[in-house]
């Protein structure tokens, strides 16, 4: 009986841990206004697989890098990770929202801005 009502709690719990995850993939596009050197980094095959679970986003690109953020109380995210893009890799400072999936990667060194639209 013990042993029945333990695998019960232990399913029930493991199931919802799996049904709080919701994921979504996004497409990164240069945002018009952004300085030239920003056009020189090709991001046209770029997509960012996100994934929210509880308090925390992880994020995979299709190039193999990833990385996790915390995600605060209203749903906002900030932290800095690193991109490869091409050949090169670059500093990048991911902000947005889990909650409207409104996303933005700035690159500080060639003060470029790249959207993260989902898919």
């Amino acid at each position: 009986m013990r042993t029945t009502v333990v695998v019960i709690i232990l399913g029930i719990a493991g199931s919802s841990s799996f049904a709080l995850a919701a994921g979504w993939k996004a497409k990164v596009a240069l945002q018009a206004g952004s300085p030239w050197e920003g056009q020189e980094a090709d991001v046209s095959n770029l997509f960012f697989e996100l994934t929210q679970t509880g308090n925390e986003l992880s994020v995979k690109t299709n190039t193999g890098a990833s990385f996790s953020a915390p995600i605060a109380p209203d749903g906002s995210v900030k932290t800095t990770f690193i991109a490869p893009v091409g050949a090169k890799k670059f500093t990048m400072d991911l902000s947005g929202n889990v909650n409207t999936r409104d996303f933005e990667a700035f690159n500080k060194q060639y003060s470029c801005r790249f959207n993260l639209t989902p898919q």
